[in-house]
Parts: C-alpha cells; structure tokens; sequence
C-alpha cells in the first residue's frame, strides 16, 4: 500500500501543469496538488514523506504559491529532523535548502544549510544557494555562498555559474574576479567559454571567436564555440551562427552548432541544414550522456521550428540512450526531460509511461543506501540542455 501511495503521489507532483484533455488547466493543476498532498501524509516512510512533501514545495512554488510551498518545505524538514538515524538526516537536509533557495527564501534556506554536518551534503547547499542567489542578483552573498563550499570542483563549478551570470549582465570585471577564483583548468576553460558566449551575444562575433580560441582545453574551447553559435543565432545571426558551426572539429558539437545555425529563421534558405546537423549527432562516437543531452537539445530546437517530425526522430535515438541512466543522479533529470520533451510534440502516452517507469523503480527518490540521490548535483550547466539554468 504505502509503494502505491508512493507512486500516486509523485505521479502528481510530476505530471505537467493539465492533463492533456483538461478543460480547465488551472483548475485540474490545482486539484492535483490537492490529491498530492492528501496522498502524501498517508505515507508511512518518514525518508519518502519529506521527499514528496518537499517535491509538492516545488510544485507549489512553480504555480506561484510561495506560502504555501514554504508549509511545504517546513512540514519537509520537521519529518526529515525525525529521521533516525541522525545520518539519514543529511541529504534530505539539502534537499530542503536547496528547495528553499530555489523560491528565493534564502535566509530560511542559509540556516538549514548551517545545520548540515556533513561535509559533501552542506556543500551541495551551499552551492545551491550561492546559485539562486546570482540568478536573484544577488552578487556579493552569492560569492559568500560560494566561498564556504570546502570542495575545490564544486567551488570552481559554482563560481563558473557566478561568473557567467555576471558576464551576460555586461559586468564584465566582477565576471573576471569570479573566474580568476576558479583553480581548475577545465572549468577555467569553461568560464572564458561563457564570457565569449556573452561576448558574441552583446558584441563582435570576431571578438567572441578570438576569446574562445584562447582557451587551452580542447573539449571546453569546442564546448565556446557551440556556445558562441547559440549566442549569434538567439540574436537572429544565422550566417555568424553558421560560420562558427562550419569551424568546429568534433562531429557532436558541430552537429550541435549547426543545429542552432538552423533554428534561426534566416536560415530557412538552407532547409538541409537541420538535416545535417541530425546526421553528425546521429553517427558521433560521444559518451552516452552528452548524446542525450545534445540529441535532446537537437529536440527542443526543432519543437521552437514547429518541425514534429525531426523533433520526434532525435527523440527516437534519444530515449533508448536515457532509459539505462535509469534513477540514477543526473540519469532521472535527463530521463524525466525526455519525458517534457514527449509532451512537448504531442506523444502523451510515452511521458506517461516514462514517468511510471521513474515512479515504480523509486524515481529520484532514493539512492544507494536508502540516501536521497542529490536532486541538483553540481550546479546546473549551460552546456547541458536538461541541466542549464
């Protein structure tokens, strides 16, 4: 019984705002947070409770219903405090700080932060934090946010976030004294890729391609070309758009580039553009991951092209690459994306069977041990499509 609840539950939480024959979006929304919740206090499991209450925070938060997910994230915490032992306590913790961050309540969410003991668990908080705390404007604590995180990666992850913020704000010296604090050479690389991506949005093209062939790593030096494309086609540049795809040497990421060469409406005198981008990515020798995450990019840029039936062929090689990931920590998120993306061009019945799948195998809510899997992990990546900002 309490399994079945369970799944009820976060089916719930975890559906799209409407069912996809609701009359009344608004009015099913809330009803389905209503039969959530109901749910949720009948389930017994003290560790999957705090999961789902915090989870229905999150939904409630997203309609706008900042009092209520804040109820919500409290009545998380006071079930995740009567967890026992204390060590289970930890990454429900986060859990809950990070959720707290994320609807802006950053004092609330700073002091459950505080009250974390373990180390990798107060971390992950922290970074959180120090993210929403850019993303709010919120320079000066978001950068003391980052300073109290102990894990070098982490750190240089989280100030990248803060420096790329900065730099598409046009604060291009307070983006450069975030990315001077980054110790690791890739994620180094990866900053200047943001400021060359803010560069090409805002600026010369020349001047963007100059920045992101300064950068010593390979794989983040191809990752700001990508990234400098996407920039010059957001701003309607396709032939700048295309010109950097054509200089790219990795097959994915040139497939990548083009792809948002393509999306731009200039571009529709070249229809086989689309067309070739879909081959590179289709035939690249590229970790599983980076396939999904591009083939699921690929997806989303020809849903904005109104082009289903592209959209549902990326989605085709996409989906068997997610489904072993699994519930593991990032697999669900890229899954789950998987899943929105099904919504997206209408295949309601594949979302809803990859949601159950997540549901009946646990979903994101436990891993090894019994330990909630981390819900955000590092801070969230431009250079993933089911992990950005």
């Amino acid at each position: 019984m309490n399994a079945r609840l369970r799944r009820a539950a976060l089916l719930l939480v975890l559906l799209p705002a409407a069912p996809f024959s609701a009359a009344d979006p608004a009015a099913w929304a809330a009803q389905a947070v209503d039969a959530a919740a109901t749910r949720i206090a009948q389930v017994e499991d003290p560790l999957e409770r705090s999961d789902l209450q915090r989870r229905l925070g999150d939904a409630q938060a997203a309609r706008g219903e900042r009092a209520a997910a804040v109820a919500a994230f409290t009545q998380s915490l006071a079930t995740v405090e009567s967890l026992q032992p204390a060590a289970l306590r930890e990454w429900p913790r986060r859990e809950v700080a990070s959720a707290l961050a994320t609807a802006r309540e950053f004092e609330r969410a700073e002091a459950v932060a505080v009250s974390i003991t373990r180390r990798e668990a107060r971390d992950a908080a922290w970074a959180d934090i120090a993210v929403e705390r850019i993303n709010a404007g919120d320079a000066a604590p978001a950068r003391r946010a980052a300073d109290r995180i102990r894990a070098t990666p982490l750190q240089d992850e989280t100030l990248r976030s803060i420096a790329a913020v900065l730099a598409a704000r046009g604060e291009v010296d307070a983006a450069a004294e975030a990315a001077r604090a980054i110790t690791g050479a890739r994620i180094h690389g990866l900053a200047l890729g943001d400021a060359a991506a803010a560069e090409a949005t805002r600026g010369s093209l020349d001047q963007a391609l100059a920045a992101a062939s300064r950068i010593v790593d390979r794989a983040a030096r191809e990752q700001a070309w990508v990234r400098v494309a996407a920039a010059r086609a957001r701003i309607g540049d396709a032939g700048g758009a295309l010109k950097v795809a054509r200089g790219v040497a990795s097959p994915l990421q040139r497939g990548r580039a083009l792809g948002f060469a393509a999306s731009v409406a200039g571009a529709a005198q070249q229809p086989g553009l689309f067309a070739e981008a879909f081959e590179l990515l289709r035939t690249a020798r590229a970790d599983t991951t980076g396939t999904v995450d591009a083939l699921a990019e690929h997806a989303r840029l020809r849903i904005a092209a109104v082009d289903r039936p592209g959209a549902l062929a990326a989605l085709r090689l996409a989906l068997p690459l997610a489904r072993p990931l699994g519930i593991t920590n990032p697999g669900h998120l890229r899954l789950e994306a998987v899943a929105r993306l099904h919504v997206a061009v209408g295949d309601a019945a594949t979302a809803q069977l990859l949601w159950r799948e997540l549901a009946a195998g646990g979903g994101p809510l436990t891993g090894p041990s019994g330990v909630p899997a981390p819900r955000r992990g590092l801070p969230r990546s431009r250079d993933s499509v089911l992990l950005r900002d």
